[in-house]
């Protein structure tokens, strides 16, 4: 994993992943975005890995193991397969929006603009979207998803190492940081699921390991891997954009091989790979290449001083925040206090309401984290060293601080922390102190913490927590503690087929129904995946469209009705002339009291009553 054989792993994994991105367009434009199409697409996939790999062997170098820092990471990454393998994915984001975005598109055999209130469903980017494609549309299920971030995992240290070595840190602090960093809890606990921050992470340390490398030995086979891992970046979150700073100064003294035959090929992969082309799409759909405007995100549009102070303390609260925090929410009320008045109200104006939040136990929202911060803090205490390459991602974090927002920045910053530390550890005291015994420990302890933070992760526990919490809750029937760790746990595991028992509900004899629903675990009632599809229904629809797709029943959500469709439940029932057949109660959020599900029956003959619906985009 990091031999001399590890930028060739890295150069497959990378095919892999943009071979399987372009699939995705490609196959859409042929209207061929099917089990078929991939199937092909696998099969020209598997001659291009055995031409990269020619003459590769494996090696495995057990020694590399025995030393306490690497084998602590090991057994870490053993933990993030071991919850992989043993849970379904259950990221809700992906639940509620990811995995249903790619399932329309594959019951339309094209990307396409959904139909839908739900504006998550289609400016946001496609990289990892198309990366669980294959898996839905070849093994008609999403169990392996998690797989690309798992890869991905095993492939850190490596680039850790080959990027801090290139930027002036010596090897043997580099070694030491090669497995300490990896153990941040956002990297440790996304890894082993289906998150589309941690691989972004990954895609930016590739790009820069390979334009570093380029600079180095004037490659052009590297300044093209550069140029393909910035764009899978990109493709993956729109926010890693101005991380491609740091990349493209990297890549300024390799200018003559620009023009390279090569290298313009590579430039139209990584093109293609990247948010580019949902940058055109939303601009054509919606006017907007960030897609903003389409799903109002005031939080996108912070005033400058605004937003760079509110993002620091956001930062500094999530990354700080400890690995088991009870009263979390007495906790978060003190946070918003260190900003002076008048910044104060502008920040919670601005801000999203979770972006001062701290939370009880880190889970897939954790940045860096606790333990990896602290070591990050105490080596820059031993002072900073400069360099425009260590200090261009710092330039990238402003821009983004100064423009956006958003809540859970320690999440969406993943991607940039490997590439910030450099700046911080490269000095020669703080090289020398992490080569010290005391530092060795405190390293350690970080991993553990993350270790820790795996086994307990609510979302792939690897502990019986649902037997425990139950007899926890049997014993102590007042315990709020225990009451709430039982609540969490139960809804976790139910998460990844949240909405089964609506599913068992609808007829058998239907294959295509409504929906009207928005941030909700949409993937559930598509199990299994191809036996039926859902089409959302918006406030403008009427009968007569949905009978023209098809749709003779409606899976409704009670939270949220009025807001979408713009009036009362019972009304909507009357000018579709539908009638409730059954109603069901179901929690589907650990922190949300259980909400009523509908399922509607158009009556025969059923007319609108109201206007038309709007044309597809």
């Amino acid at each position: 994993m990091t031999s001399a054989r590890s930028p060739l792993s890295l150069a497959l994994w990378l095919a892999v992943c943009a071979w399987v991105s372009l699939a995705g367009w490609a196959l859409s434009a042929l209207d061929s975005l099917n089990r078929t199409g991939y199937a092909v697409a696998v099969a020209l996939l598997i001659p291009l890995c055995g031409w990269l790999g020619r003459g590769w062997r494996w090696k495995w170098t057990p020694r590399r193991f025995r030393r306490a820092l690497p084998a602590a990471w090991a057994a870490l990454a053993a933990l993030v397969w071991l919850g992989g393998f043993l849970h379904a994915p259950n990221n809700y984001d992906a639940l509620a929006y990811r995995v249903p975005r790619v399932l329309h598109w594959l019951a339309e055999g094209h990307w396409h603009w959904i139909h839908t209130h739900f504006a998550r469903l289609n400016p946001r980017a496609t990289g990892y979207e198309w990366l669980m494609a294959p898996f839905l549309a070849l093994g008609g299920t999403d169990r392996w998803t998690w797989l690309p971030n798992a890869t991905g995992y095993l492939l850190m240290p490596g680039l850790v190492f080959s990027v801090f070595t290139r930027l002036g840190i010596g090897a043997r602090a580099a070694w030491r940081w090669m497995w300490v960093l990896p153990g941040g809890y956002g990297f440790a606990l996304q890894a082993g699921g289906i998150c589309n921050d941690f691989i972004g992470a990954i895609f930016a340390l590739a790009a820069m390991h390979f334009a570093l490398r380029a600079r180095d030995r004037g490659a052009w086979r590297d300044l093209a891997g550069a140029l393909i891992a910035a764009g899978l970046m990109t493709g993956v979150k729109a926010s890693n954009l101005t991380l491609l700073l740091p990349v493209a100064l990297a890549l300024v003294p390799c200018w003559r091989l620009a023009f390279a035959p090569p290298v313009l090929g590579a430039c139209a992969i990584a093109a293609a790979v990247s948010f580019l082309p949902m940058a055109v799409l939303n601009a054509r759909h919606c006017g907007d290449w960030k897609g903003a405007r389409y799903e109002q995100a005031s939080a996108l549009t912070v005033t400058p001083l605004v937003g760079l102070a509110g993002n620091a303390v956001a930062l500094a609260a999530q990354n700080l925040n400890p690995p088991l925090l009870p009263g979390a929410s007495k906790w978060s009320e003190l946070v918003p206090l260190v900003f002076p008045e008048p910044l104060r109200t502008k920040a919670l104006a601005q801000f999203e309401p979770d972006a001062f939040v701290l939370i009880e136990m880190q889970d897939e929202r954790a940045g860096l984290g606790f333990g990896a911060s602290l070591l990050v803090l105490w080596a820059a205490s031993c002072g900073l060293r400069g360099g425009a390459l260590r200090w261009a991602p710092w330039l990238s974090l402003l821009a983004y601080m100064a423009t956006c927002g958003i809540g859970g920045v320690g999440r969406i910053l993943i991607p940039y922390y490997a590439l910030l530390i450099p700046a911080l550890v490269a000095g020669v005291k703080a090289q020398r102190l992490v080569t010290r015994r005391v530092w060795l420990w405190a390293a350690l302890g970080s991993l553990a913490l993350a270790a820790m933070l795996v086994v307990l992760s609510p979302a792939r526990p690897l502990w019986p927590a649902q037997t425990l919490c139950a007899s926890l809750a049997a014993r102590h029937p007042g315990s709020a503690l225990v009451e709430r760790m039982h609540t969490v746990y139960s809804v976790f595991a139910a998460r990844a087929d949240a909405l089964a028992p609506l599913r068992a509900a609808l007829p058998e004899d239907e294959r295509v129904f409504g929906l009207i629903t928005a941030d909700d675990p949409e993937t559930s009632l598509w199990r299994p995946f191809g036996a039926r599809r859902f089409h959302h229904v918006n406030a403008e629809d009427t009968a007569a469209d949905l009978r023209a797709l098809g749709v003779r029943t409606v899976v409704v959500s009670s939270d949220g009705f009025e807001a979408w469709m713009r009036r009362p439940f019972d009304q909507w029932l009357r000018e579709m002339d539908a009638e409730r057949i059954t109603t069901i109660t179901l929690q589907t959020r650990a922190g949300r009291a259980p909400w009523a599900w509908h399922i509607v029956r158009l009556r025969d003959g059923a007319e609108a009553t109201v206007g038309k619906r709007a044309p597809m985009p």
